[in-house]
């Protein structure tokens, strides 16, 4: 009896060690998107995007991250307003897409 105790107090004490250590921040990085900028393209920058991410970081926290990094301005808010757990980047990019033309309409109309 006093073994086993002994091996699951030795197993649970290497649980809270490892739940201790840092843990990694991404080091995914993704270009910079700022509408303000003159020239900005959405279309062209979700492209390279895309070409910046890997089956491992298209979803969850790492993602959130990335794209919490790269966009600047108003596309920082509007990041924020439409963000949720677990959205994946095949989501976002079909929110950022549509919201982009959105915003390009608007601007030819006035």
């Amino acid at each position: 009896m006093d073994q086993a105790y002994g091996e699951a107090e030795s197993e649970l004490l290497a649980l809270i060690k490892a739940m201790k250590l840092p843990t990694q921040p991404s080091n995914l990085r993704l270009p910079d998107f700022d509408p303000e900028k003159k020239d900005m393209d959405a279309r062209a920058w979700v492209t390279t995007a895309d070409m910046c991410l890997t089956d491992e970081n298209k979803e969850g926290p790492s993602l959130v991250i990335a794209l919490s990094r790269a966009l600047k301005g108003s596309a920082s808010t509007w990041l924020s307003s439409v963000s949720f757990p677990g959205m994946t980047w095949t989501e976002f990019k079909e929110l950022f897409v549509a919201s982009s033309l959105d915003d390009i309409y608007y601007v030819e109309m006035e």
